[in-house]
């Protein structure tokens, strides 16, 4: 096989085309503490800043050997723009958003931004925009944002929020509905500005599958179409209308929704908790399969285990070699490397 770059490379295995070898990508967050020093680019200034953004995301290639860029580092910017306040901001870990609402009454203290001007969604389209005049012939340029119901569980308080999911849908639907036009304007202006993926995150996703989250209420009897009702059928509105490569991300173990998540039209799945081999039986060519190293290995495990699970997951079939979720802040450089370095032997 002729020599390819790296983004026909990714692109590819996205499609599930034959390649040279497994592509090495990080499709979340890639912001760790050591590409901070080493750009001297440091949270939250690097959240803030499109100058910092740049510098700190290239450096996930430059210095770790990730073959693409992804920009932002954090997936709260919607909900910041809407109104939800984050507290917590440090360069060892993300920020944390206080949930806005407690019940319909209080939706009119929702905004639904502009992508263009609003909160910092500006600075990742500028970002993304100079990214693309610079390298995007060569890697891969990822984006990521959050999913319709990631989106609500966010700014809805989660322990008020249950009581709707399972005694009175029909404000959590128009919710969802208005929220769910809101993420499809924010895609198509990433793209517009020159991603060529789209990371969609859907970690809360879990609550409506039967995942304990650690909510003071749990749900009664939580089954996948709770999943289907409230998530799955906005992603795939969501996914439709962009007409990009997108990569559907959902944390955790993912086995009882797999077939659905197969079905949203993303052109890859970023899975968690899943053994590779399981999921490449359910999902079948309808998605390239992205994973899944433990992000708990990669931040504090011996590298000898990183080359371990990186073998077992390409031994499986897996189509692009990627962490499991985000990489924790204080990842080690080196245990990153060892991932991209698996590969490349």
């Amino acid at each position: 096989m002729a020599t390819i770059s790296m983004k026909e490379r990714f692109e590819h295995a996205l499609t599930l085309q034959e390649v040279d070898r497994v592509p090495v990508i990080v499709p979340l967050n890639t912001g760790i503490q050591d590409l901070m020093k080493a750009s001297n680019c440091y949270w939250p200034d690097a959240q803030r800043e499109s100058g910092k953004m740049i510098k700190l995301a290239l450096a996930a290639h430059e210095i770790a050997g990730i073959e693409n860029v992804t920009v932002p580092f954090d997936n709260f910017l919607e909900v910041e723009a809407m109104g939800c306040k984050l507290e917590g901001w440090s360069e060892k870990s993300q920020p944390k958003p206080v949930p806005l609402i407690d019940n319909p009454p209080d939706f009119k203290k929702i905004r639904i931004p502009n992508p263009e001007t609003d909160g910092r969604m500006p600075i990742v389209l500028e970002s993304i925009q100079k990214l693309s005049g610079n390298i995007g012939d060569k890697l891969p340029i990822i984006a990521y944002i959050s999913a319709p119901f990631e989106i609500v569980s966010t700014i809805w308080n989660p322990n008020t929020l249950i009581n709707y999911i399972e005694y009175d849908t029909t404000p959590l639907k128009v919710l969802l509905d208005k929220v769910t036009s809101f993420v499809i304007t924010y895609g198509k202006a990433l793209v517009n500005s020159g991603a060529t993926t789209l990371t969609l995150v859907d970690g809360n996703s879990q609550n409506l599958f039967g995942i304990d989250m650690g909510m003071e209420y749990a749900f009664d009897g939580v089954e996948p179409e709770y999943y289907e009702e409230f998530s799955y059928k906005y992603v795939k509105k969501v996914i439709k209308a962009l007409k990009v490569p997108v990569i559907y991300h959902v944390c955790g173990d993912t086995t009882p929704i797999l077939d659905h998540m197969a079905e949203t039209g993303a052109m890859g799945l970023s899975v968690d908790r899943v053994e590779i081999r399981t999921c490449k039986e359910i999902v079948g060519d309808n998605a390239a399969v992205i994973g899944n190293i433990s992000v708990e290995t990669l931040w504090k495990g011996a590298q000898t285990e990183i080359e371990k699970e990186a073998k077992r997951a390409i031994e499986q079939g897996v189509d692009i070699l990627a962490p499991g979720c985000n990489l924790v802040p204080t990842t080690p450089l080196e245990n990153v490397r060892a991932m991209v370095n698996t590969v490349l032997k």
